[in-house]
């Protein structure tokens, strides 16, 4: 990812819960950028969890220079080390109303985190820019909740994120 985004940059420091999904769109990641915040999205938005915006290339906010991270966290044996690619085609920014068919395409870094494999895997795909999506998509895989993984997880305190992931 480096070669893409050498100069990324995010910052956020909380995050806000809208209660209806469709006023998380693209026009609002400059707004969210500048007030330090991420989405959590709605309840039983079941394609994304999560939304957080970064500036692609320096500290510039302005709309040709913004991304954003979609992320899906599961807490199901169903998700395991092996990468579901149509989980990550049902992200489609267009489908789910996060980018209107007349914008411009931004850089997308795709997450989906199976945190109750068993197994610890971090597999990444880069995706070109095509024809219809005209900017790099990433899908990244991460599977378990290890060191391995995570770097905030040591092996000290990997059975309180054990424990804590049981309790959910």
């Amino acid at each position: 990812m480096t070669q893409d985004f050498p100069n990324a940059m995010m910052h956020f420091n909380h995050f806000i819960r809208p209660h209806q999904q469709k006023i998380i769109h693209c026009d609002m990641l400059l707004l969210l950028m500048a007030r330090g915040s991420g989405v959590l999205c709605a309840p039983n938005t079941q394609k994304i969890d999560i939304i957080l915006p970064f500036l692609v290339n320096g500290d510039a906010i302005k709309p040709t220079n913004v991304g954003a991270i979609l992320c899906q966290v599961k807490n199901d044996k169903t998700y395991a080390d092996t990468p579901k690619p149509n989980l990550f085609k049902e992200m489609d920014p267009y489908e789910i109303g996060f980018l209107p068919a007349w914008a411009l395409a931004v850089p997308l870094i795709k997450v989906f985190m199976a945190l109750v494999s068993v197994k610890s895997v971090v597999d990444i795909v880069r995706h070109e820019p095509t024809e219809t999506y005209n900017a790099v998509v990433y899908d990244i895989w991460i599977a378990g909740l290890s060191p391995e993984v995570y770097a905030s997880i040591t092996k000290a305190n990997q059975s309180t994120w054990a424990a804590t992931l049981a309790a959910t």
